[in-house]
């Protein structure tokens, strides 16, 4: 008996479940625990719980196709903030609400589209016609059927025919794109001044207590990096769809061993030590198929996650790009840990002056600005304030030339360039004022002053040639606030609740 028990755990669990559960449910202490939802659970869309690990896959897939928008210049902790984690959230709850609505409706695409669009799929084809067997192959390799792909694709079409539908009937305004066909003529002058941090930080000596100050407020610059040690198995390249569910099987049916699932498939089983959440490890010597897997963000997401960590069982089969199955255990976790000051004082030293830097360059640039605008205000109204004795370069920008803003700007770095000339064209300045801007790049400030303007006539050729494609960028926009307004609209009949304090819980 005693052997029966511990070799069929799972099955003990789930008897012990069945007689303990609803006994919570009769007293009411489920509610106790978290009420209206498990532990796990983010949302609810109709009775429907939205969970933490559905929510971890899209939020950091989100995240890793930012930050390949951005070229990798920006890490994925830097864009993982709790505004991010909401909007994550919220496009599942859209996805829900929309599966949802679209079932009551009975909205189902026709088997003529169905067959169009599968048709279309350039995997699919061979020599450049639809083939049955080239489909077969390639969903088969993926674990599905033909059934359960022109199931899941004729879901995925229902859902987008309601807003569609919606979307289609939004009006745009005419007037409104000949507005923004006008704006986009635009051209600024400015008197510009930029004022660099590094000549703001020569000669900058901290005093007592400073180091000690800024080490205290931003604590979270000087924390050694959250690691982990795992150990992994890879299966790549599976060769039919019975050996990707006979993986997905033994790594879920043996979760404290990977030894049945190596033999079995003959696979390897690594070990990786010192994993941070950005990928880097302090082992070399791991093979290139592991790295890549290591490297993978949507594997991270899974490793460094609470559950996985505190479970230290097998994870589910992760399917990763290139036809790649991984399943990993957690064996050793070290938190992020803040570092004692001693240890830190050159980048302590550094990162003081790069602040006290930016500080003083930003002072500078306000008093400048001052300045400049205290002496435009003498000025007669209709006095041409370019020709007005105004310190800084005059440049002149366009907003239909903006790409080459940052030549006529004097900048390098595009975030830099970006954060100007926003700020210059902002609606919110106005002739003979100015504003001050943060250099992103390396701490530097900008002062402007705007001294002109310039707009084509709604009527000019130029602007009617853009009409266009601003009445398209118009029509696109009252089709979102379309659909917005119905989902705003079918919430509370759906019921749909978020659980706040457990996604503020759920950082990656």
């Amino acid at each position: 008996m005693l052997e029966f028990i511990r070799g069929n755990r799972r099955i003990l669990q789930f008897v012990l479940l069945i007689f303990i559960v609803p006994s919570f449910v009769v007293v009411g202490a489920w509610d106790l625990i978290s009420p209206g939802a498990g532990q796990t659970t983010l949302a609810t869309v109709d009775g429907q719980r939205i969970e933490r690990p559905d929510w971890e896959r899209a939020h950091r897939a989100t995240l890793d196709g930012l930050v390949a928008q951005l070229g990798g210049q920006v890490s994925v902790g830097a864009l993982d903030t709790p505004a991010s984690r909401v909007a994550s959230l919220d496009r599942l709850i859209v996805d829900r609400m929309m599966a949802v609505a679209t079932a009551q409706a009975g909205v189902a695409p026709s088997d003529e589209t169905i067959k169009a669009v599968i048709a279309q799929i350039p995997e699919f084809q061979k020599q450049g016609r639809f083939d049955l067997e080239t489909a077969k192959a390639f969903l088969a390799q993926r674990g599905l059927t033909t059934d359960q792909f022109e199931a899941n694709l004729r879901a995925d079409l229902a859902t987008e025919m309601l807003p569609r539908a919606l979307s289609d009937s939004a009006i745009a305004s005419r007037s409104l794109a000949r507005r923004l066909a006008q704006l986009d003529t635009e051209s600024r002058q400015v008197r510009l001044q930029i004022f660099s941090a590094a000549d703001f930080r020569k000669g900058l000596t901290p005093q007592t207590g400073d180091l000690e100050r800024f080490y205290q407020e931003n604590q979270g610059l000087y924390q050694t990096p959250e690691r982990i040690d795992l150990e992994l198995v890879v299966l790549a390249s599976p060769k039919s769809a019975e050996q990707i569910e006979r993986f997905t099987n033994l790594v879920y049916e043996q979760s404290e061993t990977y030894e049945s699932v190596a033999k079995e498939l003959k696979l390897e089983v690594v070990q990786a030590k010192g994993l941070s959440r950005d990928g880097r490890t302090s082992q070399s010597g791991l093979s290139s198929a592991v790295s890549a897997v290591l490297q993978d963000a949507n594997f991270r997401a899974k490793v460094f996650s609470a559950e996985t960590i505190a479970d230290r069982r097998n994870t589910e089969a992760l399917e990763l790009p290139n036809r790649r199955y991984v399943s990993a255990r957690v064996l050793a976790h070290a938190p992020a840990q803040l570092m004692p000051m001693a240890s830190v004082t050159d980048r302590l030293k550094a990162d003081w002056s790069q602040a006290e830097g930016t500080k003083k360059a930003t002072a500078a640039a306000q008093a400048w600005l001052t300045a400049q605008t205290d002496q435009l205000k003498p000025a007669a109204a209709n006095t041409d304030a370019a020709s007005l004795a105004v310190e800084g370069r005059l440049v002149r920008l366009s907003r239909s030339n903006l790409a080459q803003a940052g030549s006529q700007l004097g900048l390098q770095k595009p975030a830099d360039v970006s954060a100007l000339a926003q700020k210059i064209f902002s609606s919110q300045v106005a002739l003979r004022a100015g504003d001050v801007v943060a250099l992103p790049a390396d701490g530097s400030v900008a002062a402007f002053v705007l001294v002109g303007q310039t707009l084509d006539s709604a009527q000019a050729p130029l602007v009617s040639q853009r009409l266009g494609q601003a009445y398209e960028f118009v029509q696109n926009y009252e089709r979102e606030q379309a659909t917005t307004r119905w989902l705003r609209d079918l919430e509370p009949r759906l019921k749909v609740k978020r659980y706040a304090d457990k996604l503020a819980a759920a950082a990656l």
